[in-house]
């Protein structure tokens, strides 16, 4: 089936606090950066051209997020609550139960790089291969997250070096964003997290089912990217700061 912005939904996670920002209140897609909501960053780039999208957000900050959204309905936009806050899978998973579109672009609320993606070009790369899930890849210096990936560019171990993996110089980082069909992930990511122990109170990382993923019969269809910036979200507001002087750097440099 032909993978167009017709068929497609946006898809935020986005029911994250900014806690590590310093902020016990405000969710932190709305932190703003270079005068801009996170949320308004990660997804400018594809607004342009699909027309629905689902935010996944915490129930109690949906007034600050309808604030911003005025007239949400009108635009597109609809809101779903996180049933289990429990980690971008439950997120991803709740999300996608209110969508009706055969594909899905998901991507983190946080995601400043995703602001860079050259959205026709990356439905024309996913257009020419037949997968049911794409997985955009940058190679970056001193990944945060990572994966391995062989000679075919299969995804084969993701790993999150706060947990304890080991830091590398060079490695693939995802870039924030993820075009899959809908039925198959929402069909994994309900028979996974029903099979959890239901007093399993464990965040589950989308990335880190991946592997998973592959082995259920999921076709993967990893899109090599090269600007290292699109592997960038927001944490902390030392990231924030090296981000603004990322832009602006390059911005006078006129890139």
């Amino acid at each position: 089936m032909k993978k167009s912005y017709k068929n497609t939904t946006i898809l935020v996670a986005a029911a994250g606090m900014a806690t590590r920002m310093g902020s016990q209140e405000l969710p932190k897609a709305l932190v703003r950066f270079n005068g801009r909501p996170l949320i308004e960053w990660a997804t400018c780039a594809f607004t342009p051209y699909i027309e629905k999208m689902q935010i996944v957000i915490r129930k109690e900050t949906f007034p600050e997020f309808s604030s911003y959204y005025d007239n949400f309905e009108s635009q597109g936009i609809h809101f779903v609550y996180q049933n289990n806050p429990l980690g971008t899978a439950y997120a991803v998973r709740d999300g996608l139960l209110d969508i009706d579109s055969e594909w899905v672009l998901t991507v983190w609320g946080d995601h400043v790089g995703a602001s860079r993606v050259r959205t026709p070009e990356f439905f024309s790369i996913a257009e020419s291969t037949d997968a049911d899930f794409y997985l955009p890849m940058v190679l970056r210096t001193n990944p945060y997250v990572y994966f391995e990936v062989d000679k075919t560019g299969s995804t084969l171990k993701f790993f999150e070096t706060h947990t304890g993996a080991p830091r590398v110089n060079e490695g693939f980082s995802d870039c924030g964003f993820f075009l899959f069909k809908k039925s198959i992930v929402l069909e994994f990511l309900g028979k996974y997290l029903l099979s959890l122990p239901k007093e399993s109170k464990i965040e589950v990382n989308f990335l880190s089912l991946f592997s998973e993923m592959q082995k259920s019969g999921i076709v993967f269809s990893p899109i090599f990217l090269e600007d290292e910036i699109l592997s960038l979200g927001v944490n902390t507001p030392e990231e924030i700061e090296y981000l603004e002087a990322k832009f602006k750097q390059e911005k006078s440099n006129g890139l």
